[in-house]
């Protein structure tokens, strides 16, 4: 693996990290293997841990869209039952 601070290939050390991605619902806590180059001390993300970075994100963020749809839906059931109840409810 070849290091994309000092290009060099050699010992490159896999350290287990915790990375905090801000997602627009609240931070999300990822817990990744992070490359560290022995020769200048640079620490990178592998394509592994990207990828797994990368689907961590769209699982929050396809949770927030299911989150939202299903408020929606809420509210314009409850706004059906309040018609229904209590005349007519304005938008």
């Amino acid at each position: 693996m070849r290091c994309p601070e000092c290009f060099k290939d050699g010992i490159h050390r896999k350290l287990s990290h915790t990375k905090v991605i801000e997602c627009r619902s609240g931070p999300v806590r990822v817990a990744v293997h992070v490359c560290h180059c022995d020769y200048c001390g640079n620490e990178y993300l592998d394509d592994e841990a990207q990828a797994k970075i990368v689907q961590v994100v769209m699982r929050a963020i396809h949770r927030e869209e299911l989150a939202e749809y299903a408020h929606e839906a809420w509210s314009g059931w409850m706004r059906h039952l309040f018609s229904k109840c209590a005349g007519a409810v304005g938008d």
